[in-house]
């Protein structure tokens, strides 16, 4: 498991509070951008196969808990305002 990637998130969520939607195409955005990095290339059929791969539920938590990372750092940048 890469930890790198959720500290992108929690930084993202410290600089650029309050944008949940963002947040989340972001999220799902960067898995596809995963897969495509991990097959090499992008075409149509890997899209479609990444997007019925949510029905995979491992999927799809990877892709919460990018949000819920970002979530951490949209809390703790409440707690300690700039």
């Amino acid at each position: 498991m890469k930890y790198t990637e959720y500290i992108y998130f929690v930084l993202l969520g410290f600089l650029f509070p309050s944008n949940f939607i963002g947040a989340l195409l972001l999220a799902f955005v960067w898995e596809l951008f995963d897969t495509c990095f991990k097959n090499g290339s992008f075409s149509y059929e890997l899209l479609q196969s990444h997007i019925l791969g949510y029905k995979n539920k491992e999927q799809l938590i990877k892709g919460a808990t990018y949000f819920v990372s970002y979530y951490i750092g949209h809390y703790i940048r409440n707690k300690f305002p700039l």
